[in-house]
Order: structure tokens, then sequence, then C-alpha cells
């Protein structure tokens, strides 16, 4: 007698586990995306450094300068770097004119124009107070003495703000 209980409750417990896997819920999946646009918290601005006139050979160096405007930054440090535009290098930059020809000119962030405006250790940490904004001297200098064709001269440097 208890071989045939036990057979009616496996066979009870087997039946049961079988209806228990046939009612089971399904699943399904999908997913979920989230984006945010993030803006810049620094906006830099567009610098037009203008020599003038520069004469073929001249004794002294034409000598200009402006600023570099930094705006709607977060208070703390920002590095400026400048690139070396046409040339690609920041201690041999030269101005593009007429037929191919040159100028050379330098770019320095100090005005006794001892240190070269660049990248990396050429470039400027500058230090943005709770006005968010911040402005930073560029001294250019086409040496005396080169001998040049007449005619339109220019570069284009790239400025980079890294915040």
């Amino acid at each position: 007698m208890r071989s045939v209980l036990r057979s009616l409750a496996a066979s009870l417990t087997g039946a049961l586990l079988l209806a228990a896997s046939s009612t089971q819920a399904g699943t399904a999946t999908a997913t979920l995306s989230a984006t945010v646009q993030v803006e810049a918290s620094c906006r830099v601005g567009d610098l037009t450094l203008d020599f003038g006139q520069y004469r073929s050979g001249q004794n002294s160096p034409a000598v200009t300068q402006g600023r570099i405007r930094i705006s709607q930054c977060a208070v703390g440090s920002v590095r400026v770097e400048l690139d070396g535009g046409g040339s690609g290098k920041v201690t041999a930059r030269k101005l593009g004119g007429p037929s191919g020809a040159t100028l050379n000119y330098q770019l320095y962030k100090d005005s006794a124009r001892t240190k070269i405006f660049g990248r990396g250790s050429r470039g400027k940490t500058v230090t943005i107070g709770s006005s968010g904004s911040a402005s930073v001297l560029v001294v250019g200098v086409i040496p005396a003495g080169q001998t040049a064709v007449p005619g339109t001269y220019t570069d284009t440097v790239h400025i980079t703000v890294t915040f």
C-alpha cells in the first residue's frame, strides 16, 4: 500500500509541476532613452589684429595688440591656447601674401613681448571671476627689416579655450 501511495504522490507532484509551468506569466522588454543637450559654459570671441601698414625693409617692428574676450563661464580657471596658424609652427608664424610671399610675425602673451603665445606650456591660464568673463592680452609683432612685395598679408590662428 505504501508503494501505491508513493506512486500516487509522485504522480500528483508531477502533474502539479506541469500545471504550474504551463501557467507562468510571459515577459516583454523595451528600452528607455534619456537625452540632454549640454551647452558650452564658456564663449570666446574672435579677434582681429590689424598691424596697419608695413614698409618693406622698415627699421622698426610693427606692433599691435588686442584682447581675446571670454564670457559666460563658470567661476574658476580656463586655459587659452593659440595654434601656429598657416605655418603650423607657434615659433615660426608667417603672414601669407601675394604670389606666396610671406612676412614673419609673432604673437606674445605679455606686453614685454618675451613670452610667445601658443599651445601647451606656451598657453595661458586665466582666472574667471564672479562676472563670468575675462579678457586675454595678445601682442602681435612683425620684426623690422623684412623685405616684402606690396599687397595684403594674412594668417588665421585658432583660439582654443579649455574649461
